[in-house]
């Protein structure tokens, strides 16, 4: 218990941004506001290129700063709503990856939705279970030559399929055979333990817990190199065609 409390007390999130970012994004939605504002001088002033560049430059700012928002603030969120997957899943990646300094050049995420699906969940309890997949698929894939994480997303038989899969490295000795492993029934992870040298399993703890309230599945493989991870969620409001 003391070892746990010791480590868990140390762990940081696989993004941090600080304990303030709903005032900071919020504070900056005010320049994005000036930079409109003078957008909308110039364009009086017939200077069009100018007004369309700073429009452009506005309209980045804003998905950025919405991007983060929605993911920073996610904790705050923890009844059910409708959320569109692909636009979940460019969030995810771009808070946890794309404005990570040391991975960003590093890690290579391959996004793969190829329908609009909307699913009704809670944003806290999908978040749990998106960041610690994608923080552990990075992970495993650290020393290899090339790091790659491939997400897709699509609809199955009425619910939601995710799959993320990396080629870096497989499970533990715990899961020689290589059969899709059910993590909410396998002891090997109820009890808090870690594939990774350091880990407490904590993170796991947590997915397994998400998953039981949102009456969630997610197996998981050993591949010839690397993992593969596929979640199938419940609820899938609609999948129009593209």
């Amino acid at each position: 218990r003391d070892i746990l409390t010791s480590q868990a007390a140390e762990l940081r999130p696989f993004a941090e941004l600080g304990t303030n970012v709903a005032g900071l994004v919020h504070d900056f939605r005010n320049d994005v506001a000036g930079v409109a504002a003078i957008a909308s001088i110039e364009r009086l002033s017939e200077n069009h290129d100018l007004s369309d560049k700073l429009d452009r430059y506005a309209g980045r700012l804003t998905e950025r700063i919405d991007n983060v928002l929605f993911v920073a603030t996610a904790g705050d969120h923890y009844e059910p709503e409708e959320m569109q997957i692909d636009d979940v899943l460019g969030k995810v990646v771009y808070y946890f990856i794309g404005i990570n300094r040391s991975l960003k050049h590093e890690v290579r995420i391959h996004l793969n939705v190829s329908e609009s699906i909307t699913v009704v969940s809670r944003r806290n309890l999908m978040l749990t279970i998106l960041e610690n997949v994608i923080k552990n698929s990075v992970e495993a894939t650290e020393g290899f030559a090339e790091r790659d994480v491939w997400i897709s997303a699509r609809r199955r038989e009425g619910e939601l399929e995710i799959t993320i899969e990396h080629h870096g490295r497989r499970l533990g000795r715990a899961f020689a055979e290589d059969k899709p492993i059910d993590v909410r029934s396998n002891n090997y992870f109820r009890r808090g333990k870690s594939a990774r040298v350091g880990g407490t399993g904590l993170g796991m703890i947590n997915v397994i817990r998400a998953l039981e309230i949102l009456g969630a599945e997610m197996m998981m493989e050993n591949l010839t190199s690397g993992v593969r991870t596929t979640l199938r969620h419940p609820g899938v409001v609609s999948s129009p065609s593209t």
